[in-house]
């Protein structure tokens, strides 16, 4: 990795970026080339930016390294629902910028390929009016109010690129690509190379995806989902529910782990809210072990299918783009890399 990071043609600064599936040690890599390369670690990861999701975003272990700078993780409050990728970009080019004039090396590292995107090509979020707004918030209160597989279903057989591109329960996701088909008669995956803002122009970007052997990765996928529980998802989402009032309709909500989490702890608790915290607060605490034990195995095989999915879609979706040198993890180590 560092023989293609030191190849240059040109005196633009280089930037770094190190993608790959969820668990794949994307982190662990960043942080060792940091240290060897003057680098300061950017987030890409759409649930690490958020604060207060230390276990189920596996963010602890990464900012706790004091010797390597880190930007946009932990910074955002988890009940921001107007936060999207433009936002991002424009804290990413700042931080980008903020890193260069240092005079160190910008390393962005997460799986979130809209993110990634917004860095590599310019923003893409198209532009609205204000009826545009109205009319696609009533399209997502119909979609949070009715069944995600009909109207799925409904954009793969006009959109299949676009359907390929949104996990489960993404409804803001959903509701775009259907508002854009449907209303504006435009394919909403046509729209994926219109790009504005960019800075791909300014720097040298070297780009790698880290992956493994499959069978390998479904091993280790499945102990990163057990070594969460263990480290005590299912209390840190508890107390997020009793202390976040809209943590259930959140982004961060519905995102990977805590997703399954919050179904498993609503089916044993279903009283637990924030306006209900002073009345069952002591009660509730007392009852968390009751959760039984074929409750929590199904939990984390549910855990571990969502997981293992996910990162087959990742997968799908960098192996469209050229930019990305794949890279296999565990026949290398760090030394080499």
């Amino acid at each position: 990795m560092k023989r293609f990071y030191s190849c240059t043609n040109n005196n633009k600064p280089k930037i770094l970026v190190l993608s790959g599936s969820t668990g794949a040690g994307k982190s662990r890599v960043a942080i060792e080339l940091a240290k060897q390369i003057k680098g300061e670690i950017i987030c890409a990861d759409s649930i690490q930016i958020y604060k207060n999701l230390s276990v189920g975003s596996n963010s602890n272990d990464t900012i706790n390294q004091k010797e390597v700078p880190f930007h946009l993780y932990n910074f955002l409050d988890i009940n921001n629902s107007k936060f999207n990728v433009y936002n991002y970009f424009q804290h990413a080019k700042k931080a980008i910028n903020e890193i260069v004039d240092r005079g160190n090396t910008p390393i962005i590292v997460g799986g979130c390929g809209f993110y990634l995107d917004s860095i590599l090509k310019g923003s893409r979020e198209p532009e609205l009016t204000q009826k545009e707004r109205e009319e696609i918030d009533i399209l997502e209160s119909k979609i949070k109010n009715s069944q995600w597989d009909y109207y799925y279903d409904i954009l793969k057989e006009i959109d299949i690129e676009s359907a390929k591109c949104i996990s489960r329960n993404n409804v803001k996701r959903l509701t775009m690509s259907l508002y854009f088909n449907l209303i504006k008669e435009v394919k909403f995956s046509s729209l994926k190379d219109q790009f504005s803002d960019s800075i791909k122009d300014s720097y040298d970007f070297r780009c790698f995806y880290l992956t493994t052997e499959r069978y390998k990765r479904t091993t280790m996928l499945n102990e990163r989902c057990e070594a969460m529980v263990y480290s005590g998802l299912l209390d840190e989402v508890f107390h997020l529910l009793m202390t976040q009032e809209n943590f259930i309709n959140s982004k961060a909500g519905k995102s990977l782990g805590y997703k399954e989490t919050i179904k498993l702890l609503l089916n044993q608790y279903p009283n637990i809210s924030t306006n209900k915290i002073n009345k069952n607060k002591n009660k509730n605490k007392n009852n968390k072990n009751e959760i039984s034990e074929e409750s929590i195995v199904n939990y984390i095989k549910d855990f571990r299918s969502v997981t293992r999915q996910y990162s087959k879609r990742q997968d799908t979706w960098f192996k469209k783009d050229e930019i990305y040198h794949w890279m296999d993890i565990q026949n290398n180590n760090l030394n080499h890399l």
